[in-house]
């Protein structure tokens, strides 16, 4: 039921990676569930729940309850909000905050945010009211002066001047966040927050750019990044009788935000001096500075707030989870008095917030969490040394241990990502710190997880009463999930989510191959692709080989939203021109059968964002060129639904029917009468042929599969036929003769096919094909339409559809050629290249046409250029001339489907 009506998408990968457990109960630091099964939780609730499972305030709930019979009585004096008040002003006075905090409560920690966020504006605006008055007594003393001159030039002037002024002051002011900061998921908070996964397509661009982003614990960034938002009003003064004007600067920013420690970022601190300089920089522009402590306060780190450390107090202070016990629902705003707007407690407000329950609760959690962190303090140092320790002994497994007091992290190293294929798939998707709590909840009984923005850092929170055994299990079970990643323990990872499957082996990724797909690249000719079947995708992920197509697919479409383009081979290239390039292989795990599902699901935007996806981390790479492989170009309407960000962008298929075309003749070149079959003809790609055809051939045929003779989709393109023999330069006997036939006989299409039927002919009947010594087929046919029947001995067949048009029985038959296309040699000076991705069959030096087009644009000096949609003879040969400048040309015959 949770996953139907709660959480559809988030519970199938819960149910994929076999962490959807029911938990039932808790006690202290463990969990039960549904089957009795007992872990240990270093969560912490995402460090909401710091006294342990069913701590003792549970039952002072309950008493309290008992005795106190209200709940909500808005509008009235609520004695136990206020009690919690002084406690929090006693508490921070005492951590050298100062005194007389301003408390405005919530229930949760976004909506603490939010509050905060609305009181700095309302400050800046309250600011820029009283700096206006400056500015409008200039600008009406100006107006007043130039009225009684009569000067109108100058009272023009004047007003551009107030309306300039007018717009500045009308501006949204900018709020400074740092980078990779977690600050909430309502409308207003979200603004804040960096991840941008969490605010496509819910946020606008121009509330994206209300937040500026400052790197963290860099001052020389956070000082620039304040003086290019600097802004002035125009102020009008009088000299000699003459209108001048100066600029009074002024800084469009309301608030400073910032976590002193960056949870969901992976737990990182913001240093002591960098705190002391958005204070100083905050007060310098007359700005608000907020300090988010909604998951590091509350004696997490040992203190109320664990700015305390660092000796500096903001202007607002946000406090939840902490405060919570783990079961109530409450945040604080806490406002230094001087920086309180006046009447501000008269718009903001909460129906549930200052209930009675909540507040007297979080009065007691100061209490009891403070005296927790005292009495265990041992522990708590005994877990942060234990953890160092495993990064020392692992090394190549683990990075760094992070954080304060009880808000800690363990960081795993980014390199493990390519050192197996299946690491890398779930890398990719951002999964591979969630597959890594999977192997823990089910092999070790551990629940822990991965912080929101960096998968590769496990968050651990447990709650402050953490014991010297539990941290003895903790630290057990990191170093067997380190053992099974050095010993590549495929079991370990992956038999509990496959159940009875076997467990292939984990795919291991050359050093070689994931020192060039880790690199930065050198204007990169980018090329997007994806393994074409279910047999793809064992050969890259080998773990799956027993895996059924149906489990298998399952796995593609939960992950499906989350997978993304990712670079799975790279190296450089030089042309004949003596241009080098790197060229990268951008490949999306997904095969053409989940892309065409999804496709015609009604999901055909999803498709297509997924593919300018692609695109668009082609730009972030550098990239000159992108090319459209396999199904990204049919699903993509040959490119037509893209934006190609002023890169090249190309489909491939010029190059492909090139290369195809060249393959056939060079297959029957040994055939003394060249009669060329064209099936599909009024498609695309085998009418463009067909005018390449007319060059070699004796006769050529085009066959189409209307029932009608001649439908007015086939007279387009022979009319596009035509005009392109009446005006080609070509010379050969059958071009010569049709012109001929044509200049003698200027009648309509019809009377012309009749005295052309000698060299071109029109058909819809297949039989025909037996008068064919080479045949290029390309319909969009699900089922082969050419069997053995309708072909004489000796002919070649050019099987350009997907799936094919040929049947198997035409394969078996010796006397009879089929291929599928061309493949590119890669340029003599390139060396040696061999597109190592396990699923590409492809030889040294051998490149699919579409890729080779691909790496021949980003070869040459072009630049933004468009090879999508239908393609054209004027196409083909403006590609082939640039393939043949950088060195790619016709290397072998394809064997496989076209991809």
């Amino acid at each position: 039921m949770y996953k139907k009506y709660v959480k559809p998408t988030q519970a199938k990968l819960l149910e994929l990676l076999k962490l959807d457990r029911e938990f039932v109960k808790g006690d202290g630091n463990y969990i039960y569930d549904s089957q009795g099964e007992q872990y240990l939780d270093i969560t912490g609730s995402y460090g909401a729940n710091s006294l342990g499972h069913n701590n003792k305030l549970r039952e002072k709930a309950a008493q309290y309850l008992v005795n106190n019979s209200l709940s909500f009585t808005q509008g009235s004096i609520r004695t136990e909000a206020a009690n919690l008040a002084c406690e929090f002003n006693k508490r921070l006075e005492f951590e050298g905050h100062g005194e007389n905090w301003i408390c405005q409560f919530s229930n949760t920690g976004t909506e603490s945010i939010e509050i905060a966020i609305k009181l700095a504006k309302k400050n800046y605006h309250l600011n820029l009211k009283k700096e206006l008055l400056s500015v409008n007594e200039a600008l009406n003393k100006a107006t007043r002066y130039f009225q009684r001159t009569t000067n109108n030039e100058a009272l023009i002037k004047i007003n551009e001047l107030r309306k300039r002024n007018e717009r500045k002051a009308q501006k949204t002011p900018f709020i400074m966040a740092m980078d990779n900061c977690f600050h909430g998921k309502t409308s207003g908070a979200l603004k804040l927050t960096y991840n941008g996964k969490l605010k496509e397509d819910i946020l606008s661009l121009d509330e994206n750019r209300e937040t500026v982003y400052i790197k963290r614990n860099d001052k020389i960034d956070l000082t620039y990044k304040i003086e290019t938002l600097r802004d002035y009003f125009e102020i009008p003064y009088i000299e000699n009788a003459e209108l001048k004007v100066e600029k009074q600067n002024f800084y469009p920013i309301c608030a400073f935000i910032a976590e002193p420690i960056l949870g969901e970022a992976g737990v990182y601190e913001l240093t002591k001096d960098f705190l002391e300089e958005l204070q100083a920089q905050s007060k310098r522009i007359k700005s608000l500075l907020i300090f988010d402590e909604i998951q590091s306060g509350i004696y997490r780190t040992g203190t109320l707030a664990s700015a305390t450390h660092s000796g500096v107090t903001p202007d607002i202070f946000t406090f939840a989870k902490g405060l919570s016990a783990g079961f109530t629902k409450i945040g604080v705003t806490l406002i230094k008095e001087q920086s309180f707007v006046e009447d501000f407690d008269y718009i903001q407000s909460s129906t549930f917030a200052e209930d009675d329950l909540s507040s007297y609760i979080a009065r007691e959690v100061l209490k009891e969490a403070e005296n927790c962190f005292e009495h265990n303090g041992q522990a708590i140092m005994e877990l942060r040394t234990s953890l160092e320790e495993v990064v020392l002994d692992y090394p190549e497994v683990f990075k760094e241990v992070r954080g304060q007091g009880l808000m800690l992290a363990i960081e795993f190293r980014q390199e493990l990502k390519n050192k197996f294929y299946e690491f890398k798939y779930f890398s990719d998707g951002g999964l591979l710190g969630h597959l890594f709590s999977s192997a823990m909840l089910n092999k070790e009984n551990i629940r822990i997880a991965p912080t929101l923005s960096n998968q590769y850092t496990f968050r651990i929170q447990p709650s402050l009463n953490i014991k010297s055994w539990e941290i003895l299990k903790i630290v057990t079970s990191l170093r067997n999930l380190a053992d099974a990643i050095i010993s590549s323990q495929a079991k370990y990872f992956f038999s509990h989510i496959l159940g009875e499957i076997p467990v292939g082996k984990l795919g291991c990724i050359e050093k070689k191959i994931a020192k060039q797909i880790d690199q930065d690249f050198k204007a990169p000719a980018v090329f997007l692709n994806h393994p074409i079947s279910n047999s793809d995708v064992r050969k890259i992920l080998p773990v799956l080989e027993f895996t059924p197509d149906e489990i298998l697919e399952e796995i593609m479409m939960a992950t499906f939203n989350l997978q993304t383009f990712s670079p799975y081979y790279a190296t450089n290239i030089r042309g004949e021109n003596g241009n080098d390039i790197d060229i990268v292989m951008l490949s999306l795990p997904i095969t053409s059968k989940i892309l065409m599902k999804k496709f015609r699901g009604r999901q055909r935007h999803k498709v297509a964002a997924k593919i300018q996806e692609g695109i668009d981390k082609a730009k972030e790479l550098g990239a000159s060129t992108v090319g459209l492989g396999q199904f990204t170009s049919i699903v993509s309407k040959n490119g037509m639904y893209l934006n190609n960000k002023g890169l090249n962008l190309t489909t491939g298929n010029s190059l492909t029917a090139k290369l195809a075309y060249e393959a056939g003749i060079q297959a029957a070149a040994d055939e003394s009468s060249q009669v060329i079959g064209l099936v599909g003809y009024g498609g695309n790609i085998v009418s463009t042929m067909a005018q390449l055809a007319i060059s070699d051939a004796k006769k050529i045929i085009l066959f189409h599969r209307s029932k009608e003779h001649y439908p007015e989709k086939i007279k387009n393109s022979f009319q596009e036929l035509i005009n392109y023999i009446i005006r080609t330069k070509e010379d050969s006997a059958l071009i010569n003769s049709v012109k001929e036939i044509l200049f003698d006989n200027l009648g309509n299409i019809a009377e012309s096919l009749d005295e052309l039927k000698d060299y071109i002919q029109i058909s819809n009947d297949l039989s025909e094909l037996k008068s064919c010594d080479l045949i290029f087929t390309g319909t969009n046919s699900t089922r082969p339409i050419i069997n053995r029947n309708l072909i004489k001995k000796n002919t070649t067949i050019i099987d350009l559809a997907v799936p094919g048009d040929v049947s198997d029985e035409c394969y078996q038959d010796q006397s009879i050629r089929v291929i599928k296309g061309g493949i590119a040699r890669f340029p003599q000076q390139a060396g040696d290249i061999r597109i190592e991705i396990p699923s590409f069959p492809l030889a040294t030096n051998e490149s699919f046409a579409c890729m080779a087009e691909t790496f021949s644009l980003g070869l040459s000096p072009i630049k933004g250029h468009l090879n999508i949609g239908p393609i054209a003879i004027d196409d083909i040969q403006e590609i082939s001339k640039v393939a043949k400048e950088v060195g790619f040309t016709l290397f072998n015959t394809k064997k496989t489907n076209s991809l």
